[in-house]
């Protein structure tokens, strides 16, 4: 009788257990994919500003704008913007961030890119912005 009451106990703690295990890996895979939505969305908005020719401070302040709480403040220099020398009419904006949590390897970065039609001139435009988590 004694042994049936131990095994149940210690199924009951495995499952607890478990379950709050899973329950973390949940929370810190939410934070990840939050991270990345966030991302997109700032790299759909920046490559749509500079393909109808915005430049780099308006753009700034709109992506300050379209950014969440969870990034730091987006400066000039967190921006930079090379006008390559091929005629394709598209202007890539890339967009990286340093994340650490339990779910990925630290100081892994996750990555963004959007691609947009230059409605300015035929001149490609290749833009990357470096952002930062605000603890």
């Amino acid at each position: 009788m004694k042994s049936a009451v131990i095994d149940k106990i210690l199924l009951w703690m495995i499952i607890f257990v478990s379950f709050f295990s899973i329950f973390f890996i949940v929370i810190d895979y939410y934070k990840v994919v939050k991270v990345k939505d966030k991302l997109d969305a700032l790299t759909n908005y920046g490559a749509r500003m500079k393909s109808i020719g915005k430049d780099d401070t308006t753009l700034v302040s709109g992506l300050n704008v379209v950014r969440d709480n969870y990034f730091n403040n987006i400066e000039d220099s967190n921006l930079s913007c090379v006008s390559l020398g091929t005629a394709q009419y598209q202007v890539i904006f890339n967009a990286n961030i340093t994340f650490k949590n339990r779910f990925l390897n630290d100081g892994e970065k996750i990555y963004s890119r959007s691609v947009s039609f230059n409605e300015v001139n035929s001149i490609d435009q290749n833009c990357s912005l470096d952002l930062s988590v605000s603890q």
